[in-house]
């Protein structure tokens, strides 16, 4: 049971954010620093903040992190140590014991190192960035993520339900070339936009994140289908072999993953005509015989 007081939001920051800059906080969190006064220590231990800065006394106890920090370590890490991995593959190729004796130790140290100045970025981003967080049990994170999942889904079905009902055109459904324009466009937006860089690139690395959430829940989604060519088709085979206790004939099947390869062939080459479409490349093409 949870109080009235307890499910008032909680703001984070200062009231005025001109005088918490969020790229002088975050670059103080980064640095072992506190984000309000830059000089105490934020880390009493090694991933432990301390409850109050011993210079400035700003309370420090209630600004939460959570999994963004090893999250972010994954994705910085895993960039890096691939890239790093792949091009010594190239040009020096070694065993594979000896690959994994180099690059699991670089792995770890890397991820030990950056650590604790993403979370102590993080944290600055809350001191600084007047963060406004709703407590929540694990039960009610649950609920609120299946929630804003199935919005995204809601969305595209019935983007999807209104081009069958005649009332879209379908030149919105893209492929590589369209996701690609998409993280264009947001890119030079948010270079065009006056505020500090830390901002700058603070806003697009969360658009980003939001981004490849929004193509993993439709390639999930689409992966779940009972299409035969598909996770959700092989899904769909065994339900109905457990329900009416027959095999399905080799026969029916081939020519069932026949035409789902045609139908999911057709649905590319349609995104990618939207995208060339959407680029004004079929227009510039016409246009050198006309």
């Amino acid at each position: 049971m949870t109080t009235p007081a307890q499910e008032q939001p909680i703001q984070y920051g200062g009231s005025d954010a001109s005088e918490r800059p969020l790229g002088r906080s975050i670059m103080r969190g980064m640095l072992n620093k506190c984000p309000h006064c830059g000089s105490g220590k934020l880390f009493r231990a090694f991933l432990k903040p301390v409850d109050n800065c011993a210079a400035c006394g700003e309370a420090m106890h209630h600004h939460r992190s959570d999994d963004l920090p090893p999250y972010l370590t994954i994705f910085v890490i895993g960039h890096v140590v691939l890239g790093g991995y792949m091009l010594t593959d190239l040009v020096w190729p070694l065993p594979m014991w000896l690959t994994f004796a180099i690059w699991a130790p670089v792995t770890l140290l890397s991820a030990l190192l950056i650590i604790q100045p993403i979370k102590g970025g993080v944290i600055g981003i809350s001191v600084g960035g007047n963060v406004i967080s709703r407590p929540v049990n694990p039960w009610q994170a649950l609920v609120i993520g299946n929630a804003k999942t199935w919005q995204v889904l809601d969305t595209n079905l019935t983007y999807i339900s209104r081009i069958f009902t005649g009332k879209e055109n379908g030149n919105q459904i893209g492929g590589i070339v369209g996701m690609a324009k998409t993280t264009g466009d947001v890119t030079v937006a948010a270079a065009q936009v006056k505020a500090p860089l830390w901002q700058i690139v603070l806003s697009l690395g969360f658009t980003y994140i939001q981004y490849m959430a929004f193509i993993s829940i439709g390639v999930g989604f689409l992966n779940l289908l009972p299409i035969p060519a598909l996770d959700g088709g092989h899904l769909a085979f065994i339900l109905w072999q457990g329900v009416t206790k027959k095999p399905i004939s080799a026969e029916f099947q081939n020519a069932a993953f026949r035409i789902a390869i045609v139908l999911v062939l057709g649905l590319m080459l349609f995104a990618f005509w939207n995208d060339i479409n959407n680029i004004g490349l079929t227009k510039f093409i016409g246009g050198l015989f006309s």
